[in-house]
């Protein structure tokens, strides 16, 4: 047991440092993981809300690959005792970040697909409507 202890917090600390080099040596912005890799990497632990919550603040700071996959993550729990409400936002503001953050090609797509997502588990979801509108908009007139 207190390898296990050692092991996983060897592993934190040497990961965050790790990643702290990583980020002061390249300053632009990584490419977003597509699916698999955050799949692969994605811890369901905690709650909906916490992790919909570290989302949240992770996208209001603009760490934005920071935020997907807690956003994602949020999204894959299953707590009955949340409200519908919080998944969409979820997956409401996973489509702002997709539709204004991320210049990848097919942005766009992936960005409608969130906000149809918003829509479906809480139709009232203002923030989905308003940019589906505006995607669909712009695609209608390409």
């Amino acid at each position: 047991m207190f390898f296990w202890r050692w092991f996983l917090i060897s592993s934190i600390i040497y990961g965050f440092g790790a990643m702290a080099r990583a980020q002061e040596t390249r300053p632009t912005l990584k490419p977003t993981p597509n699916f698999s890799e955050i799949a692969a990497n994605l811890s369901t632990k905690g709650t909906m809300k916490g992790h919909f919550h570290k989302g949240m603040r992770f996208y209001t700071e603009h760490h934005y690959n920071k935020a997907i996959p807690e956003l994602i993550a949020a999204t894959m729990i299953v707590d009955p005792f949340t409200w519908n409400y919080w998944y969409a936002e979820a997956y409401a503001t996973l489509g702002i970040i997709y539709e204004f953050h991320i210049t990848e090609p097919g942005h766009s797509d992936i960005a409608r697909q969130y906000y149809s997502l918003a829509l479906k588990r809480d139709p009232q979801t203002k923030s989905a409507k308003y940019f589906l509108g505006k995607i669909g908009s712009k695609g209608k007139s390409k």
